[in-house]
């Protein structure tokens, strides 16, 4: 194995896999938790197109290595990856309600989603999806600021990202 090299700055746009958690559903409300991300899975192949590599990449759910702020303030939640589209979305996060759940090496980040009551058909058809447990996982987009990186002499570098938004 290489030599791991320090919290190297990266300041990448990266997606991934998240998961609705349908029994949080409230249907009069709006509303229904996301998990963001999970550390039971929380090790993915990704392409950093910065550094034109792929990569095995993994949050840290850490204090501090998560900046809450901009979910905590109420960020959109699209229906697609779309956001110079305003149709694209269909809700927010609930302000204040981004956190970590669980114990170390079962914690998931967790959000609560509330949608728009001001939808066009398709969009809402995308709600009553999530609602009736159809649509089950999202594609979560973040940014990946800073990360521990170990050179690997076989496969890809192991990112272990300890600032993210």
């Amino acid at each position: 194995m290489g030599d791991p090299k320090k919290q190297r700055p990266i300041e990448a746009l990266y997606v991934r896999e998240g998961g609705i958690q349908p029994t949080t559903a409230n249907a009069d409300a709006r509303t229904i938790d996301v998990v963001l991300s999970d550390e039971r899975s929380n090790t993915v192949r990704a392409f950093n197109w910065r550094e034109g590599a792929v990569v095995d990449q993994q949050l840290s759910l850490d204090e501090g290595a998560i900046r809450l702020d901009r979910m905590n303030n109420g960020a959109p939640f699209l229906v697609q990856h779309a956001g110079h589209d305003s149709r694209a979305q269909i809700g927010k996060i609930v302000e204040g309600s981004a956190r970590v759940e669980g114990d170390t090496g079962a914690r998931q980040l967790v959000a609560t989603v509330v949608f728009s009551r001001n939808l066009d058909e398709a969009a809402e058809r995308h709600v009553r999806d999530i609602f009736d447990g159809i649509r089950r996982n999202v594609s979560v987009g973040f940014r990946e600021y800073a990360a521990d990186v170990t050179a690997r002499d076989e496969g890809p570098d192991h990112h272990y990202v300890t600032d993210w938004q």
